[in-house]
């Protein structure tokens, strides 16, 4: 916040000026300069709360990333299992089938939650990078 005492005290003298002795400039009952260095202190945590949420906020990028590489992983390990089958067997080549379809779903749609949440996180991070 910028120290807005010169232009509230001219003001008010210019005020004075203009209503000359017969007028009467009202005064307000907390002068709002003087709770300046208040807020100015508030201003100070709230941006030290800020580099703090931002630090939070890379490191939750950082997870996210981790958890998407570690089911890419799982993916490609998931395509190469026969799951201790045969796959030559019809009924075998049948089950490795249906289970990687249900790992692969699993798959798709957590990567898609963890894509949805680096958007989300990302908004935030933008608006969080904004100074007071």
């Amino acid at each position: 916040m910028k120290d807005f005492t010169k232009e509230f005290n001219d003001a008010i003298g210019q005020a004075i000026k203009i209503v000359g002795d017969d007028g009467d400039v009202p005064v307000p009952n907390v002068m709002p300069t003087d709770l300046l260095g208040d807020a100015k202190g508030v201003l100070v945590a709230l941006n030290a709360m800020r580099d703090s949420m931002l630090d939070l906020i890379q490191e939750y990028e950082k997870q996210v990333d981790a958890i998407k590489n570690s089911l890419k992983q799982f993916q490609n390990a998931i395509a190469k299992s026969d799951f201790g089958l045969d796959p030559k067997k019809p009924e075998d080549k049948k089950k490795i089938t249906q289970a990687q379809a249900v790992l692969t779903k699993m798959i798709t749609g957590v990567s898609a939650d963890c894509d949805t949440e680096l958007k989300s996180v990302d908004e935030l991070e933008k608006r969080a990078s904004q100074k007071f």
